[in-house]
C-alpha cells in the first residue's frame, strides 16, 4: 500500500532538500516516458509539463563532430553498446559541437529528439581557473541547442537539454514546428566533455493522441539516516554508475565540515517548498514513503513514476564553482545570487536551523576549509 524511494548522497557533497514529490503516469505499453523540459526554477512542475510520451519506433539520424569533422553516426546508433561519440577533451572547458541531421522531416508535425548522454565537469584548482571557465558560459549555460533556419544557426534559449554529470541520462527535446525550410539539422553545443550513447528522433504522429495524466502520491513519512557511499562502477572518461548496496557501507569521502540535519523523522521538512531543508551529506540517506493509492493499472497501459524535487547542493568546491567546501551559507529562493553578500541579504529561517540542524560533522576542519574563500564570498 506504499511506495518507498531513497535519496542518497554518494559523493563528497552536501544537499539542501526542500521538497520531494512522487507522481505516477500510466502510458501505453511499448512506449517510454522521458523528461525534457521545465526542470529549472523554483516552482515544482508536474509531468504534464516536464515529460513526453515517446514511441518505441524511433528513426535513426546521422551525426558528426564539427571540431575535426568526424562522423560519429555509428557511435550513436545503438543504445547501451558502450560505443560512445566522445565530444571534447576531459577537464578542458571549450565549446564543442555535435551536428545532427534528422533526415527528411517535411510534413512531420511531431519531432522529438531523443538523447542519451553524460557530461564530465572539469576541475578548477583556484579562482582564476574558475573565473576562466565561468566566463565562457552562455548566459550562465553550459549547453544549448542551435537549429538551422536555411541561412544561419539560430540559438534556442527556450529549449532545455537535460544532461547530468557522472551517469548517462536519457531525455527528450521537443522540436515540433520549430524548423524553417526543408533542412532539419540541429547542433548540440556543450562547454564540457560530453559522451553521447544514443541519438534518434520520434516522428510517430499516433503518439500525439495520448495525453499525460499524472497522479500525485501523498507523502506518508521521511526518515534521515546514514547509509554510506554506494559502489561506483566506472565506465571511463570520468563517468559511471552507482550501484545501491543493501546494508551500511563505509564512506570513501569525508563529510563537508558543518552542521547537518539530525537523524530521524524529517517529514515536515520535505512536504512543501519553503526554504526549510533536510540538509544531508556524504553517505546519508533519506527514505521517503508515499501512499500507493489505486494500484490498478488500466489494460494496455504500464505505470511509470516521476520523482521531482526542489533542492540545492554544494559540490564541495572541487568543480568549476566558487562555493567553499563547507556547509555554511544557506540558499533561499529569493536570494539575488549565490554566494550572496551576507551584510545585505539574510537567510530567513534561522530558528529552524537551531532545532533541526544540530548534527556537527568535521567541525574542527571548518575554519581551515572556508579560509581561502572568505574574501571572495563575503565582500
Amino acid at each position: 500500500d506504499s511506495y518507498v524511494i531513497t535519496l542518497n548522497e554518494d559523493r563528497g557533497e552536501s544537499n539542501f532538500a526542500d521538497q520531494v514529490v512522487l507522481y505516477s503516469v500510466d502510458i501505453p505499453v511499448g512506449t517510454e516516458l522521458l523528461v525534457g523540459q521545465g526542470l529549472s526554477g523554483t516552482v515544482m512542475k508536474t509531468p504534464e509539463y516536464t515529460t513526453r510520451i515517446v514511441s518505441s519506433t524511433l528513426t535513426a539520424v546521422t551525426a558528426r563532430i564539427i571540431e575535426g569533422n568526424k562522423d560519429v553516426t555509428g557511435a550513436i546508433a545503438t543504445p547501451g553498446d558502450s560505443n560512445y561519440a566522445l565530444v571534447g577533451t576531459v577537464d578542458v572547458a571549450n565549446w564543442y559541437t555535435l551536428e545532427v541531421d534528422l533526415g527528411n522531416l517535411v510534413d512531420q508535425s511531431r519531432v522529438l529528439l531523443v538523447l542519451d548522454m553524460v557530461k564530465h565537469v572539469p576541475s578548477a584548482h583556484n579562482f582564476d581557473e574558475f573565473r576562466a571557465v565561468a566566463a565562457k558560459r552562455l548566459q550562465g549555460r553550459t549547453n544549448y541547442l542551435q537549429l538551422w533556419n536555411g541561412t544561419n544557426w539560430n540559438y534556442q534559449p527556450n529549449l532545455n537539454v537535460v544532461v547530468v554529470s557522472g551517469y548517462f541520462k536519457r531525455s527528450v527535446v521537443d522540436l515540433s514546428n520549430l524548423f524553417v525550410g526543408n533542412v532539419f539539422r540541429v547542433r548540440l553545443r556543450t562547454l564540457y566533455f560530453t559522451a553521447y550513447d544514443y541519438i534518434a528522433v520520434d516522428t510517430d504522429q499516433s503518439m500525439s493522441a495520448y495525453s499525460i495524466h499524472s497522479t500525485l502520491h501523498p507523502m506518508r513519512s521521511a526518515v534521515l539516516s546514514h547509509h554510506g557511499q554506494n559502489s561506483f562502477v566506472s565506465l571511463g572518461y570520468g563517468i559511471g554508475v552507482m550501484e545501491y548496496v543493501n546494508g551500511e557501507e563505509p564512506n570513501r569521502d569525508p563529510y563537508l565540515p558543518g552542521n547537518y540535519t539530525r537523524f530521524g523523522d524529517v517529514t515536515s521538512l520535505l512536504n512543501v517548498t519553503d526554504d526549510v531543508y533536510v540538509l544531508f551529506g556524504t553517505g546519508d540517506e533519506v527514505k521517503v514513503t508515499f501512499d500507493a493509492l489505486d494500484t490498478t493499472v488500466p489494460s494496455g497501459k504500464v505505470r511509470k513514476f516521476v520523482v521531482a524535487s526542489n533542492d540545492f547542493y554544494n559540490p564541495g568546491g572541487t568543480a568549476v564553482r566558487s562555493i567553499p567546501p563547507v556547509v555554511g551559507l544557506y540558499p533561499y529562493r529569493s536570494m539575488p545570487s549565490y554566494p550572496y553578500n551576507t551584510s545585505r541579504n539574510h537567510y530567513p529561517h534561522e530558528a529552524y536551523k537551531k532545532i533541526y540542524n544540530t548534527r556537527g560533522e568535521n567541525l574542527e576542519r571548518y575554519a581551515a576549509a572556508i579560509a581561502p574563500f572568505k574574501d571572495f564570498i563575503y565582500v
